[in-house]
């Protein structure tokens, strides 16, 4: 599994424990803090990919 993999399922699973936290009655500072950090790096590495992407040729 690719680092970025490990990122996603790691946001995956911190999104839906603060999610069912929150209907709960509350939601842990430190996950809420880190799902916003994952957020953060995840955007940065997908627009990264994305402008890498657009640089390489389409094959005819």
């Amino acid at each position: 599994m690719s680092e970025l993999e490990k990122l996603e399922a790691e946001y995956r699973r911190l999104a839906t424990k603060v999610i069912y936290a929150g209907f709960e009655g509350g939601v842990d500072p430190e996950d809420q803090a880190r799902l916003e950090r994952l957020s953060e790096e995840l955007l940065r590495r997908n627009a990264i990919g994305s402008s890498e992407s657009a640089r390489e040729p389409v094959a005819a």
